[in-house]
């Protein structure tokens, strides 16, 4: 933000209020009030951004950097854009676990020798929670949460908070943000990453420029800067998540983006199933 204001004279304020679905909330609740007050909206979840765009709260972002982005992001809508991605991968203590006991698939934190051991963010605030268990759905169905349940998970009010309670050592095992695994490595938290075998699910992150933007044209000249080399270059390496633009190094604790398994989530049935899956998800987790 210093950077932008340097280079252009446009002050930036920033306000991250929560995970993807409580950005969202907020913005929502601004619009109907008749008082937008965000020039740029940047989301964790694809699916929220294309949820904006179809209520018509979003403009069009003609912003020259679009074109440096990565074909493995390709762009679906003129209205949103990917600003970079990070995998949801399986995080264990390994103070408490040996590596040979640790998970290798998302499919055994439903084992009963996981009882009592795993922490997970609420997915009515991380839109990336939700977009993780309909990976899980689409691999193993329903059942797969009553298994989950059984186990008696604790659900944290954000991941930050699931996987802080693993580096402590009150929880064995998580399944979060790459991101948020990548900071604590560094400051020596004593955590392994498992990048599941069935296939890590990976977030989109993207943004989107208020169609009733207080600023439009300064949102156009931070969102051009935010998809630049020069600043994904110097910030996504450093906080743990891979880069939307092309040349930009993958975070130096984490292995090539080419060399994962991804699991292909389908958004178009989240989008259309996301308020169901949270009321069911919600019944059975109490």
């Amino acid at each position: 933000m210093k950077e932008i204001e340097r280079q252009t004279g446009i002050r930036v304020q920033y306000s991250r209020p929560g995970g993807g679905e409580v950005v969202i909330r907020k913005f929502q609740t601004e619009l109907e009030a008749g008082r937008v007050l965000a020039d740029l909206c940047g989301l964790t979840d694809k699916t929220l951004g294309v949820y904006a765009e179809q209520q018509g709260w979003t403009a069009e972002m003609a912003v020259p950097n679009v074109a440096q982005i990565v074909p493995t992001l390709p762009i679906t809508s003129g209205h949103i854009v990917p600003t970079g991605f990070f995998g949801l991968p399986i995080i264990y203590n390994k103070t408490l676990m040996a590596e040979a006991q640790a998970p290798k698939s998302y499919r055994e934190l439903a084992e009963p020798r996981f009882k009592d051991k795993l922490a997970l963010g609420a997915p009515e605030n991380a839109a990336s929670t939700t977009l993780l268990i309909k990976a899980w759905l689409e691999l193993y169905g329903w059942d797969f949460v009553q298994k989950l349940k059984a186990n008696a998970p604790i659900e944290t009010r954000l991941q930050t908070e699931a996987i802080q309670a693993v580096a402590r050592g009150e929880k064995v095992v998580t399944a979060v943000a790459q991101a948020f695994a990548y900071l604590l490595l560094q400051q020596k938290a004593p955590l392994a990453v498992v990048w599941p075998t069935e296939g890590v699910v990976m977030a989109e992150m993207t943004m989107f420029i208020p169609r009733k933007a207080p600023h439009p044209n300064a949102a156009r000249v931070l969102a051009n800067h935010l998809l630049s080399a020069e600043y994904q270059g110097a910030a996504f390496p450093k906080v743990g998540a891979y880069s939307a633009i092309k040349g930009v190094a993958a975070p130096d604790l984490f292995p090539p983006l080419a060399s994962l398994r991804i699991h292909p989530v389908k958004l178009d049935e989240l989008l259309a199933q996301r308020g169901e899956i949270l009321d069911r998800w919600r019944k059975i987790m109490g």
